[in-house]
């Protein structure tokens, strides 16, 4: 690697940080920790650094330079199946990931497009989809910002069984929107017990309780209940 020639006499951690557009601090930094950036074949580095600064942030490049590590035709494939999806919103853990987990990724990211629509977002989505104007939307969402990163595939499976098989109602699911970032298979689990024991909550609230708090109040609901059929038993004796 001594003996390597770059363009103006520099050497691979100026280089990248020309390309990148980033301080040869930073990359010498990430290169202590990352030694093997010094031992992958000159054409590959180069080749490859082209690749991830054309079509991605140099930041989250130089964050996870595991990806050089991959030859420059396996960058190439991957970042052209992911830009067909993602448009500019490609990563480096794309190109280093399993196969499987990039294709469940773009198709998650199909599914959310084809529901959002063009330039569509999740708080527009939520909005449409309960019927409240944006200013009801907005105030919603400043209440449980979280929510915002749920993906919309998600939400809609979420709003889909509490609208259409529970018959809640959007004012249910607006003032308890946590409710959204709970798994689906959780909140059935959960609805299910509560029906068997022959309670239909009034508040989603109680869905989205921690598992103790959760468990806690199931107990309580079945002492109270216990004490009420001993009551109806003892009155009709």
């Amino acid at each position: 690697m001594n003996n390597e020639s770059f363009p103006n006499n520099s050497n691979r951690i100026y280089y990248f940080a020309d390309k990148a557009r980033l301080q040869p601090a930073e990359i010498a930094r990430q290169f202590a920790r990352r030694t093997f950036m010094f031992r992958i074949p000159k054409e590959s580095f180069i080749e490859n650094l082209d690749h991830f600064v054309d079509n991605m942030d140099s930041e989250d490049v130089l964050a996870d330079l595991w990806a050089f590590k991959y030859s420059p035709a396996v960058v190439a494939e991957r970042i052209a199946r992911a830009k067909r999806v993602r448009g500019k919103k490609v990563m480096p853990w794309m190109v280093r990931c399993p196969d499987t987990v990039l294709e469940k990724s773009l198709q998650l990211t199909k599914e959310n497009g084809e529901l959002l629509g063009e330039n569509e977002t999740i708080v527009e989505y939520f909005g449409k989809r309960l019927g409240f104007n944006r200013d009801i939307t907005n105030s919603i969402f400043l209440k449980t910002p979280s929510v915002r990163n749920v993906r919309v595939t998600k939400v809609k499976k979420v709003i889909d069984y509490l609208l259409e098989e529970l018959d809640y109602t959007p004012h249910d699911i607006a003032i308890n929107p946590r409710i959204l970032m709970h798994s689906l298979h959780t909140i059935k689990k959960r609805m299910e017990q509560l029906r068997q024991i022959g309670c239909r909550p009034r508040s989603l609230i109680i869905v989205c309780r921690s598992q103790r708090q959760y468990d806690l109040f199931v107990k309580e609901w079945e002492d109270a209940k216990e004490r009420r059929n001993r009551a109806l038993a003892a009155g009709g004796s």
